[in-house]
């Protein structure tokens, strides 16, 4: 697992990159053509290919992870930390 901070970054680093009207057109885009809207598997797929739409689901999901992470999310993953025994977050 990340550090929190790591994490906190690469969220504003995505938030940055997306939430504004072209990042928007992108997101957009990639809904589509990333196929969150349809099957994961239609007859006559291979293994092959849906292998490669569970990779485009997983893309855009991951963005959108990063886009709506929220303040809670980053504290409660450094308390997740602490309890490993990380003490680098105390």
């Amino acid at each position: 697992m990340q550090p929190p901070e790591e994490i906190d970054k690469k969220r504003r680093a995505y938030q940055a990159a997306f939430n504004n009207p072209m990042g928007a057109q992108v997101l957009d885009d990639l809904h589509n053509f990333c196929r969150i809207n349809k099957k994961s598997y239609e007859m006559g797929m291979s293994q092959l290919d849906l292998a490669y739409v569970a990779g485009l689901r997983d893309v855009y999901l991951r963005i959108q992870n990063h886009l709506n992470l929220t303040d809670d999310d980053i504290w409660q993953l450094t308390q997740q930390h602490k309890q490993n025994g990380d003490t680098e977050y105390e």
